[in-house]
């Protein structure tokens, strides 16, 4: 994959990015988003939580 030379990279805070999925899953439970937005929301978190991992952040050990 290349990245976007006109975006640049936009690092997330963990708390940040807690925010993000918080966001992601509260949209798969809509019924405004269709099936193949859903899929790529799915993608989108699954490549969150392996940066996360790689980061050292596991989810169900960072305080609410």
């Amino acid at each position: 994959m290349v990245e976007d030379p006109v975006i640049p990279p936009m690092p997330l805070r963990l708390q940040e990015l807690r925010v993000l999925m918080h966001s992601l899953k509260l949209g798969l439970d809509s019924e405004d988003i269709n099936t193949e937005d859903k899929e790529v929301v799915r993608r989108l978190m699954a490549r969150i939580d392996r940066f996360a991992e790689r980061q050292g952040a596991y989810w169900d050990k960072v305080d609410t």
